[in-house]
């Protein structure tokens, strides 16, 4: 996508254990200051709808940054979840004796992630 080679989606938040890490557009995303960055990953052809289980969208701030994203056709986790008619985010099973147990939280939030993943991926198949 980019000149040389380098992935628009190479993922900055690395969690060993796990294939869905934030993108470098989750980053640019986050401060409304900088939407001529999400501007170019987007024309790079960043993946707008990468779930985490979240989506860039659903971190968005500022109003330039969620209308550059909605215009390249980003989705909330919710709406792909409707849109696809996917289970409900629901980790409340990732608990033992009223504590989180972050490996089995870690693996529901890669399970779900590659749920939506999937299901985004598919859609643009049959297109």
């Amino acid at each position: 996508a980019i000149k040389g080679g380098a992935n628009v989606d190479m993922q900055t938040l690395l969690d060993p254990k796990s294939e869905y890490n934030e993108t470098l557009l989750f980053e640019a995303v986050e401060e409304a200051e900088t939407y001529r960055v999400t501007q170019l990953l987007i024309e790079l052809g960043a993946n707008v709808n990468f779930a985490t289980p979240r989506t860039p969208l659903d971190d968005a701030k500022g109003s330039r940054n969620k209308k550059l994203l909605k215009d390249a056709g980003a989705m909330t986790s919710e709406q792909i979840r409707k849109k696809f008619n996917l289970p409900a985010y629901d980790s409340s099973h990732c608990e033992i004796d009223g504590k989180t147990d972050f490996d089995l939280l870690g693996k529901y939030h890669d399970e779900y992630s590659k749920l939506l993943n999937d299901a985004i991926k598919k859609a643009k198949e049959s297109e």
